[in-house]
């Protein structure tokens, strides 16, 4: 049984409900408990219908498990361990570990057994940002890794987008710094604050391309009826350019198990799924580019981009070159 002190805890974290108060406002405030398991303190930096910022700071005077059973599964979690030790935690019995100043983007289901596990005096320290998924689609078309999250996220699958974390640099340190220390008006605040956090996942992404697993797995083992699904399901992709799959989707079409669908893929064809696809489609747009018979906008709609928007930053990452900078190499003029 929980010691009344440790349920006050509990209660000043669990009960505390993300875009339950419609009548706070979007200025910081504060609220703090003071007991005999510690001194805490949970700074409101920021709140609205599609994302919500805090700030909370911890010192246990004694050892502290917190339980508790996930009741919203609304948002994404962006967190920012600010202190100088690991944090500890089991989602529905999987361990999980955070190491000091480092990002972790994550999704919890709701339902979900959460058990975080805190040290005697020690400080904890960590700003967390709280985004409806929609936030994050934007570099579905440009990074494999979001992409994936992002399915689970949809199938309500707990998620770390980087398991390992991002260490947090100064330009990370000075946006969340950015983000806490402005004064603005309600309606200028929500602008600002969403420019920062896209800076902020801009970085994280950029970061997490340019690091290298440092431990590579073992080859994983696949049967012949394995390898020949996988050769249907890059037809499929090859024929259907138009189109975006899921790997959800393609493993119940294909009967694949989806862990050896994303694994023995990238074993098979050197790159993930989604990043086949998308070299598949930039080199068709290359083609109908140099062909010269259909515009920007045509050619996005016909690789299933639902904005030539999507279609041209997609297109920049693959080659390097905008849509139109491409053109000029191969003598186009794009019609409008």
């Amino acid at each position: 049984m929980l010691k009344s002190g440790q349920n006050e805890v509990q209660d000043f974290f669990y009960l505390d409900k993300i875009w339950q108060d419609p009548n706070r406002n979007s200025l910081c405030q504060e609220k703090s408990l003071h007991n005999e398991i510690g001194d805490f303190k949970t700074i409101y930096i920021h709140e609205s219908d599609t994302l919500a910022i805090r700030e909370y700071h911890s010192l246990y005077h004694e050892d502290c498990t917190l339980k508790s059973i996930v009741t919203e599964s609304r948002y994404v979690e962006m967190s920012f361990f600010m202190h100088a030790h690991s944090i500890k935690d089991l989602i529905d019995g999987k361990p999980n570990e955070y190491q000091p100043y480092r990002g972790y983007v994550y999704f919890v289901p709701k339902g979900a057994d959460l058990e975080v596990t805190l040290e005697k005096h020690k400080n904890y320290r960590h700003v967390d940002i709280y985004l409806e998924i929609g936030h994050l689609e934007e570099w579905m078309a440009t990074h494999s890794f979001v992409n994936e999250f992002v399915e689970d996220v949809r199938a309500d699958r707990a998620t770390h987008l980087f398991p390992a974390g991002i260490p947090i640099c100064p330009d990370i340190a000075n946006l969340l710094l950015d983000i806490k220390a402005n004064e603005l008006d309600k309606i200028s605040q929500e602008y600002f604050i969403k420019g920062k956090i896209y800076l902020l996942l801009s970085l994280l992404f950029q970061k997490a391309l340019n690091t290298t697993d440092p431990n590579p797995r073992q080859p994983l083992a696949l049967r012949e009826g394995e390898q020949k699904k996988l050769e249907q399901i890059a037809q499929l992709l090859a024929q259907n350019l138009d189109k975006f799959y899921s790997t959800e989707f393609l493993a119940k079409e294909f009967g694949v198990n989806e862990f050896k669908l994303k694994k023995g893929f990238k074993q098979r064809y050197e790159m993930g799924l989604f990043e086949y696809a998308i070299k598949l489609k930039m080199d068709h747009a290359k083609e109908l580019i140099g062909n010269r018979n259909h515009t920007f906008k045509e050619i996005a709609y016909l690789l299933g981009y639902s904005a030539p928007s999507s279609f041209s930053v997609a297109f920049k990452r693959a080659t390097g070159l905008s849509p139109i900078q491409y053109s000029k190499g191969v003598g186009r003029i794009d019609r409008i």
